[in-house]
Order: C-alpha cells, then sequence, then structure tokens
C-alpha cells in the first residue's frame, strides 16, 4: 500500500492534460456541471419572480389608477369583444348557409356521378364494352393477362 500524504508535484494531473479524460468522463462531467448550473438557476427563480411580481404590480397599479387608464382598457376590451361576436356571427351564417344549401341540393355523398359514358372509357381502354358493364356488377374481379390480352374471372 502506498504512504499517505502529499504526492509528488511531478505526477501528471489529468486538469493539465484533457487527452487523459475518457469520453464518458467528460460527458458525465458535463452532465453533472449542467445539472447543478441548473438547480442554481432554479433556485433564483423565486427571487426574480417576486422582484418582478413586485415591479408589476406597481406598474399596473401606476397605469391603471394614477393615470387612469381603467377605463380605456375596459373600451378595448369591449372592443374586442365586439369583433369576436363579429367573427362568430359569421362563422353562424356560413354554417346556417351550408345546411340550408344541403337540403336544398339534397345530400350527394352516396349517389355515384358516373363522370364519363362507360362507352367512352371502354372504347379508351380498348375493352368490350359488355363486359364492362358486367364487371361493375361485381365486387371483385382477378384480371390475368395470358399472351397480352387480359383475361377476367369474377
Amino acid at each position: 500500500m502506498g504512504k499517505s500524504g502529499q504526492r509528488d508535484p511531478q505526477d501528471s494531473i489529468i486538469i493539465d492534460q484533457p487527452e487523459l479524460k475518457s469520453t464518458s468522463r467528460l460527458v458525465i462531467e458535463g452532465l453533472v456541471t449542467t445539472t447543478f448550473w441548473g438547480l442554481f438557476l432554479y433556485s433564483l427563480a423565486p427571487i426574480v419572480t417576486i422582484l418582478l411580481w413586485f415591479f408589476g404590480i406597481k406598474f399596473i397599479y401606476f397605469e391603471l389608477i394614477e393615470q387612469q387608464e381603467f377605463w380605456r382598457l375596459l373600451k378595448m376590451l369591449r372592443q374586442g369583444s365586439y369583433l369576436i361576436l363579429c367573427i362568430l356571427l359569421v362563422y353562424w351564417v356560413w354554417i346556417y348557409h351550408n345546411i340550408l344549401l344541403l337540403r336544398r341540393r339534397g345530400e350527394r355523398r352516396c349517389s355515384r356521378a358516373s363522370i364519363t359514358l362507360d362507352e367512352d372509357l371502354a372504347r379508351s381502354y380498348q375493352v368490350d364494352p359488355d363486359l364492362l358493364a358486367q364487371a361493375k356488377v361485381h365486387n371483385r374481379l382477378n384480371i390475368y393477362l395470358r399472351q397480352g390480352r387480359p383475361n377476367i374471372n369474377w
């Protein structure tokens, strides 16, 4: 076992030679340092909050009471509430308009309006129109390509 007491000043100190520190040690030291600085700043937060609160209360008292700006604040809040009511009124009118429009025209979610005629579709894909009409009746189609021509099974 080594002797206790002061070490030889010629020993290399890790702080003087940072390349001797491992990566994990650097990461751990960084995390510990960041954690304690965060705790220190967090412990100062109540003092800062009390100071801001004190000056904020004085500022609000000065603006609203001493300079009699309270009535201006109420006027501004009233105008803001009128603006919000106008926006809500526009939304309500728009919603009511859409409800009336759907009642008049009917809801078209279930109707399947054909964009093109079956004959035009059959002609553009070079398919027999009767075969296309039969295919529209079935829910599932199995299509196989044999020798470049489609073979359809229901």
